[in-house]
């Protein structure tokens, strides 16, 4: 085996060798990855026609390396759609086909967020491996959910209350094991003193054999669970934007705030706003000042 191939099987990524013939591409090589993902013997994918896998596949709409999306051929019903990158090799077989390599992504987290966006105010959303471990965040996850504000490759129980990780574990598994969307809210850990609670929905994704193979979540909602303690009024400006979904350059734009006074207020660098900030700002956010400071300046 050449080193191209022990890497080539060793990928995590979904990955095929084409060999060509006019514009049709056939199965020459498949790795695990591959396998797991269209849940199909290595025997029965060699040799098999791309199209009949890759919906629309022709090697002309690939003359250079390039990404396209399409929809593959599974064994789950409907099919996966996926990214599809291809890469010319610049190789010939021994029958002296052109060899091409193309590399799958598996979108079907990414297609079930996007659709939760078009029904649901979602505040955070990402994808978790059958492990639970932080694979990927559409936006980067709020600082004051986890204390280094750092969660990518991260236990997604590092931000809920170590007396919530049995209850949060439950739902995953029944997840998993039911096949359906789950919803739960939990408290978080605290950070800078503040402890919250948030409302996650769970979907599950499995691979062609049936196997879990990650989960898709999105946040709807979170709030201070003591609201009698003191928080800060920089975390609770941080919070209300992130419940309007708006960022700081957006806010700024729709009220008139500079950028810069904008950042100092959701740093603490300026503890009392001016009443006229404060008020713009509350407006946009549609909640009343006092919800975010105490006290404003006359």
């Amino acid at each position: 085996m050449t080193v191209f191939e022990r890497v080539f099987q060793m990928m995590d990524s979904p990955a095929a060798i084409i060999r060509s013939v006019k514009h049709y591409g056939f199965f020459m090589d498949v790795n695990e990855a591959f396998i797991r993902l269209t849940g199909l013997e290595y025997e029965s994918l060699i040799d098999k026609p791309v199209g009949e896998l890759v919906e629309n596949w022709s090697l002309k709409h690939f003359k250079t390396s390039t990404k396209r999306e399409g929809l593959l051929h599974t064994c789950k019903p409907g099919g996966t759609p996926v990214m599809v990158e291809h890469n010319n090799l610049n190789m010939l077989n021994e029958e002296r086909q052109a060899l091409s390599l193309i590399i799958l992504t598996d979108l079907s987290s990414h297609h079930w967020i996007e659709r939760q966006f078009e029904t649901n105010t979602v505040l955070f959303s990402g994808i978790l491996d059958a492990n639970y471990q932080v694979q990927f965040l559409k936006d980067p996850f709020p600082a004051y959910l986890i204390a280094d504000g750092h969660l990518n490759g991260e236990s997604f129980l590092e931000i809920v209350a170590e007396s919530e990780h049995m209850r949060l574990l439950h739902i995953l598994e029944e997840t998993r094991k039911f096949k359906k969307t789950n919803h739960i809210t939990v408290k978080t850990t605290k950070v800078n003193g503040v402890e919250l609670e948030v409302k996650i929905t769970f979907t599950p994704i499995f691979d062609g054999f049936g196997r879990i193979k990650e989960y898709a979540f999105i946040v709807l909602d979170l709030q201070p669970i003591n609201t009698h303690e003191y928080i800060d009024s920089s975390m609770r400006l941080k919070i209300w934007m992130a419940k309007r979904d708006i960022s700081a350059g957006q806010l700024a734009a729709a009220t008139g705030i500079s950028i810069q006074t904008i950042s100092k207020l959701r740093n603490g660098k300026i503890k009392m706003p001016q009443r006229l900030t404060a008020e713009l700002i509350a407006s946009e956010l549609k909640v009343d000042c006092l919800e975010i400071w105490q006290k404003i300046r006359k």
